[in-house]
């Protein structure tokens, strides 16, 4: 029995230590729409998904309506998640987990656009005080095309993207295992707690 779950574990983790490439075209408005052909295990397996292509909106009435305003819980929320952001550890261990996840990541011809609003200017500037950086980093990258943009008075998040990637799924896993066991992350949630509370 030890023996079937060593040869078990070793399978897992020889699988998962195996490349993965996906070539993908990609966007996001209000749902994913787009395709990724993904090859594992050196090219042996290789599988495409096609996400539904969205359908226009069919209404003829050219006013636009009128978005609620947010809720007071939704306000909490929005709070709580920035009391977890202005913690600095918190927000520096997150910063070095995308860099790393980066680094992991094998990228060619890759583009990227996202526009981010929180129906707030307060609470869009706050975020982009932590993602302005970010974006002015990706902004010199000369090998890929990565544009990120606010949206400060609507409620938004759109993306669209296309490249080709390739990674060892291993590698992500660790990087991420590392950061739900980070100090500074369980700080950072224990802040977002309080704030929620």
């Amino acid at each position: 029995m030890l023996v079937a779950t060593g040869v078990f574990l070793l399978v897992i983790v020889a699988a998962l230590a195996a490349p993965v490439s996906m070539r993908f075209n990609l966007a996001f408005q209000d749902k994913f729409y787009g395709t990724t052909d993904i090859r594992m295990f050196y090219g042996l397996v290789k599988t495409r998904a096609h996400f539904p292509t969205p359908v226009a909106d069919e209404k003829t009435d050219s006013t636009p309506s009128r978005k609620p305003a947010p809720t007071r819980s939704a306000t909490a929320r929005r709070n709580s998640v920035f009391a977890a952001l202005r913690h600095r550890p918190f927000r520096r261990r997150i910063l070095r987990f995308i860099t790393a996840i980066w680094k992991a990541i094998d990228k060619q011809d890759i583009c990227l656009r996202m526009r981010v609003g929180l129906g707030d200017p307060a609470d869009t500037g706050r975020l982009w005080a932590v993602a302005g950086p970010a974006s002015g980093y990706f902004s010199s990258l000369q090998r890929y095309s990565i544009v990120l943009e606010p949206e400060f008075f609507n409620a938004t998040f759109e993306c669209d993207g296309s490249g080709h990637i390739r990674f060892t799924p291993l590698t992500l896993i660790s990087h991420a295992a590392a950061l739900a066991l980070s100090p500074a992350i369980w700080r950072g949630v224990r802040q977002h707690r309080t704030a929620s509370a």
